[in-house]
């Protein structure tokens, strides 16, 4: 699974096809809040990815608060087909940066 489409960079460059690929996902709970933090890949396309190419970028983002909670609580996982892998890209869909990629196999 990844998300393909455009995306802008702060440094002004633009992909018509970015790869983006999730490489770890990591739940923590400091203090008693809940942090889910997505790292992830992007490669200026598939092929690039498929041919072991240098990312272009890797970065990671923290889901707090009601994020967390409606995409990975437990009881969220629980419901068939959800998993902490299917709701990271989901919730990446849902941020300005990301939301006119699409889910790709």
């Amino acid at each position: 699974m990844a998300l393909k489409g455009p995306m802008i960079f702060d440094t002004g460059l633009s992909l018509q096809n970015a790869y983006l690929v999730i490489y770890e996902i990591r739940k923590k709970y400091p203090d008693d809040n809940r942090v889910c933090v997505i790292y992830f890949d992007v490669f200026r396309d598939r092929q690039a990815y498929s041919e072991k190419k240098m990312a272009i970028t890797s970065t990671q983002i923290e889901v707090v608060g009601k994020d967390f909670d409606a995409y990975f609580t437990e009881k969220v996982l629980d419901d068939i087909g959800k998993t902490e892998l299917t709701q990271a890209y989901e919730y990446l869909l849902t941020l300005n940066d990301y939301s006119k990629m699409t889910k790709v196999a």
